[in-house]
Order: structure tokens, then sequence, then C-alpha cells
């Protein structure tokens, strides 16, 4: 049943490229106009069936809450680093936490990620980076509030990175300044 892929609980991202494949297969019944409690198409079945087997191994994942090791020195510094990239199957972002003790050692844990189907109306390659750069962006001022909340320090140095080869100077300026209202 389709509803199986909104099912999985994943409220920070862990599993986005695992869902995205569930999200997609899901769009491309209701493409079809396949009603909710249809049977899933013979086309679209070997898919779905190889997308269901795998759900179980979700179950093995372990994420640790703590995001400083405990042999980890005082943290001097946090810095939070910002992937985003879009393509013909899908877009995601991640957000990680670099974090620097006092004896230089480095640590990075993934904080969040996010993934999202292509939009059904044709979308130029730009506009799907810039929408998620945008998308980035907000993710980046959330963990940034809920991080100032918690270690009542400065802000955290932000890093973005993301392939821009497709846009054109005009999108990347446009996509920046975006960036730089919401952050």
């Amino acid at each position: 049943n389709p509803e199986t892929v909104s099912s999985v609980f994943d409220p920070l991202g862990f599993v986005a490229p695992f869902i995205l494949v569930g999200k997609q297969i899901l769009q491309e019944l209701c493409c079809d106009s396949v009603g909710w409690d249809d049977a899933v198409p013979d086309d679209l079945r070997p898919k779905w069936e190889k997308w269901r087997a795998e759900l179980p191994i979700l179950e093995r994942l372990r994420v640790p809450r703590c995001y400083k090791p405990q042999e980890f020195d005082e943290v001097k510094n946090v810095e939070l680093h910002h992937f985003l990239d879009t393509c013909q199957n899908g877009n995601g972002q991640c957000s990680y936490m670099s974090l620097v003790d006092d004896m230089n050692c480095i640590h990075c844990s993934m904080v969040m990620g996010k993934s999202w189907v292509m939009p059904l109306k044709p979308v130029t390659t730009p506009r799907l980076k810039q929408t998620a750069a945008i998308v980035s962006s907000k993710i980046s001022r959330m963990l940034w509030k809920e991080y100032t909340k918690i270690q009542k320090f400065s802000r955290p140095t932000v890093r973005w990175c993301w392939a821009t080869s497709m846009m054109t100077p005009e999108d990347s300026r446009s996509s920046l300044a975006i960036v730089s209202e919401e952050t």
C-alpha cells in the first residue's frame, strides 16, 4: 500500500535518500491515476516490492543523539556545513555540524537532511537549484536558532556548498541574495 511511504518517521532526514525513492514511486502512481487502494501496476511492482523489501533494514539504523563525542575536549569552534543539489531524480539537502576542540581535533556529524521529488511541471535547473538553496538556508536558520538556544554561544560559522555549473551568474547572484536574506 502506498501509504507505507508516509508511515516512515524520519523527522531529521537521516534516511531521506531511501524515502525519496518511495516518494518517486508514489508520484509515478499518482501520475498514472492509480487509486490509493488499487494494486500497484505491473510496470512499477518490481521497483515497489524492492523498496518495501528494503524497508526493514531501517530498523537496524542507530543514530547517536549527541553531536560531541565524550572524549572530545572543550569545543572552541562550531561550523554548520550545508550541501545541496538537484538532479533529474530529485532534490536533496544535508547539514553537518563540524566541531573543533582545544586540541584542534575535528568531529563532524550529520544534523539534518531533506529530500523531495521533482515537480511534475517542467522547471529549469537553475530554478531547482535556487529552490534547494532557499530550503537549505531556511534549515540553516532553524538549526542556528536551536543551537544558540542550547549553547548560548555566538552564531556558528555557516558554509555553503552547491553545484552552480548550470546556473548563470544572474541566477547565482539571485540565489546568494536570497540565502543572505534568510540567514
